[in-house]
This record gives structure tokens, sequence and C-alpha cells, in this order.
């Protein structure tokens, strides 16, 4: 496995990185970026062989969202929301 982004992200990125780069450094102002992320407490969500032993209950993770701005970043906060599933 690698890290890198699939194609169409990068194709967004690239796009919007064009899109931007000739703006006013005001217009930065404005923007918000944010994204979340989820963080396993053992091993990841990826490839599992067919035989793999098992946490019980899900074996603990934890979903955390952030935000940066030009004026600074923000507090990492746990997102209330649940996927279909769980209880």
């Amino acid at each position: 496995h690698n890290n890198r982004p699939h194609a169409s992200h990068s194709y967004k990125s690239e796009a919007l990185k064009k899109r931007h780069e000739k703006k006013p450094n005001k217009s930065w102002e404005h923007l918000l970026w944010s994204d979340e992320t989820k963080i396993n407490a053992f091993g990841s969500d990826g490839v599992q062989p067919a035989r793999s032993a098992t946490v019980k209950h899900g074996g603990g993770s934890v979903m955390i969202r952030g935000c940066v701005s030009e004026k600074g970043h923000c507090r990492l906060t746990r997102p209330y929301h649940r996927a279909m599933g769980e209880g």
C-alpha cells in the first residue's frame, strides 16, 4: 500500500491550487479547511486476512475532526454521528 491520494483527489487538489494561486492574500481570510479521520487502537481497516483475531465491540477507534484557517487552527473535536449498524 502507498499513502498517495487517489487520482481523482490529486486532480481536484491541483485544480483547486490553480484556481486560487493568484488570488490576493486577503481572500484567504474567508477560507476554512477542515478534515476528519478515524484512528484505530488496534491495526488498520485495510486488507484483513481470512482468519484474524477479533476484539469484542469493534476494537476501539475514535473519529476526530480539525480545521485550519488563515488565522490559525481550531481544537480537535470528536464529531457526534453514528454510522449505520453502530449500536
